[in-house]
């Protein structure tokens, strides 16, 4: 509430609201002298609503309460006054905060004289009293007590995307900042102070918030993160084994101050201790490459400090996971390599490969029409044109989905899918969105990360208990987290870091809202 003395201060600036009140009677001191301006102010507001003398129609220390109807009648306060503050909680807020008066009259006095709100914006609006009343009414009617994130200059941030990483989790919000959350010993929050924090930090460029990201390349293995700004920048911060950043093997860094090369970046992934990205369409890797997740054959050695080509072209997007990565090519084809346990690279072999293999289908024809992939600990899954999810690799988890509990060296149906938009591949355990916001998640569901509230193993999708429709999800090692279609986002599963960015370290098997302030 604002002191009476700098009301009057105001005076100047609201002749209005101060010739119907008057600094000493605001302050409670009875002045003749103003009492009679006062009163002469309102025979004279009176003469103009009326076109009467108001003398003739009531008292001379006020208007009677006939004028003011008739008044009223011409413009009603209350809408006014509603259609001013912006359908705030109540209009005792204006009062308390704008007038500090004794009495609504003062208002209905000011307001009453004019049929149209410019009176009302330029008493009160034009006054010292306008930043208080945009703090408490304007920004409140904008934003909203149900906005996700948090209200900047009059605009709701609400969370575009979220990964999940390695017991650390980040996001990319609507104002293009990004927020990470969980384990940070290695400088992977990126927030320049190498903690671990259970409630999500702002990733920093130096002292100030990194701006203009436009994406967080998933990876569910890792430990360093990687973001693709809006104009093609890398910037990479977390754990630098094996020159995993790109920046030259410059160590762990604990901000997103640098990044490799400034190539126009158009995808980004991270795996454990190596990163891919597409630049020209064409596949670029570093960081570790001892069983060949780098896609080239190294001549010496088993780590690429920056970027180098792997001479494999027309990539549309790349993804990574613990060691060997999957590609989608622009023919909706996709191809992989590194290390091929378990039959990850799908190409109906377990041999090792340092160059890319195509993923073939189990009826030997190779897979086609993908719309996209995500890979796993050591599996991959893709989504179809026909809205129906195929996965290979390791399966003894369940995480492929198609109730058979073990490994598949080919591209297999998922159980039970026919309408996913979005797939994502954790450890040993995945989830897909369906085109109706449901989730669906399957395979290892150690800490409830299938978000089905149990701890179960599942070998075919079950629906997690979401509280509302879902836009995005992603899977880690021991957790999930997904954003919804109003822009929140919840998570679930192991928290010991405090990767579930609810403000604590206790593990849950439903899914639980990130708190963000």
């Amino acid at each position: 509430m604002l002191p009476l003395s700098r009301l009057c201060r105001a005076a100047t600036l609201a002749p209005i609201l101060f010739a119907s009140v008057g600094c000493n009677s605001v302050l409670g001191i009875e002045d003749p002298v103003a009492r009679e301006q006062t009163d002469a102010a309102a025979d004279q507001a009176a003469d103009v609503a009326t076109g009467t003398d108001a003398g003739q129609e009531g008292s001379a220390d006020s208007p009677s309460g006939d004028v003011v109807e008739d008044v009223a009648l011409d413009s009603p306060t209350q809408d006014v006054l509603e259609d001013v503050v912006l359908d705030s909680p109540s209009q005792d807020v204006l009062e308390d905060v704008v007038l500090d008066s004794p009495s609504q009259d003062v208002l209905e006095d000011v307001a009453l004289d004019s049929p149209t709100q410019d009176v009302l914006e330029d008493v009160v609006l034009d006054s010292p009293t306008q930043d208080v009343l945009e703090d408490v009414v304007g920004e409140a009617a904008t934003c909203g007590p149900e906005c996700p994130v948090e209200c900047v200059q009059n605009q709701c941030v609400t969370v575009s995307r979220i990964v999940a990483l390695d017991q650390l989790t980040c996001a990319v919000l609507s104002n293009h900042t990004a927020r990470c959350f969980g384990l940070g010993a290695d400088g992977q929050l990126g927030d320049g102070l190498s903690e671990t924090s259970p409630t999500p930090r702002v990733v920093k460029d130096g002292t100030n918030p990194l701006e203009n990201v436009a994406a967080i390349g998933p990876g569910p293995m890792s430990q360093h993160v990687c973001a693709r700004l809006m104009d093609g920048h890398l910037r990479c911060w977390g754990n630098d084994s094996y020159g995993a950043l790109g920046v030259g093997n410059a160590g762990d860094l604990d901000d997103a101050s640098q990044g490799p090369a400034p190539f126009p970046w158009t995808d980004v992934a991270v795996g454990g201790y190596f990163t891919c990205g597409v630049k020209d369409a064409g596949l670029w890797c570093w960081g570790r490459g001892n069983a060949g997740q780098l896609g080239f054959a190294l001549d010496g050695g088993t780590t690429v400090t920056e970027p180098m080509s792997a001479g494999f072209g027309n990539v549309s997007s790349v993804r990574s996971g613990d060691i060997h990565s999957c590609a989608r090519r622009t023919d909706g084809s996709v191809w992989c390599w590194g290390n091929n346990d378990n039959g990850r690279l799908g190409n109906q072999s377990t041999a090792a490969s340092p160059t890319p293999v195509q993923v073939k289908l189990c009826n030997g024809s190779t897979l086609g029409g993908v719309e996209s992939v995500s890979v796993g600990g050591g599996h991959a899954c893709a989504v179809l044109t026909n809205k129906t999810v195929v996965c290979w690799g390791r399966g003894g988890s369940g995480e492929l989905g198609d109730n058979l509990a073990q490994d598949s060296h080919c591209a297999t149906p998922v159980a039970g899918l026919n309408d996913a938009k979005s797939v994502s591949c954790g450890a040993d355990s995945s989830c897909a969105v369906t085109g109706a916001g449901i989730l669906e998640c399957w395979g290892d569901n150690g800490s409830g990360k299938l978000g089905d509230g149990t701890q179960v193993q599942r070998n075919t999708p079950v629906l997690a208990k979401t509280p509302s429709a879902v836009e995005q999800v992603s899977c880690g090692i021991v957790h999930t987290c997904a954003v919804h279609l109003d822009g929140s986002a919840t998570c679930w599963g192991y928290n010991s870091f405090g990767e579930l960015g609810d403000g604590t370290k206790s593990s849950h098997a439903v899914p639980k809202p990130v708190l963000w302030k």
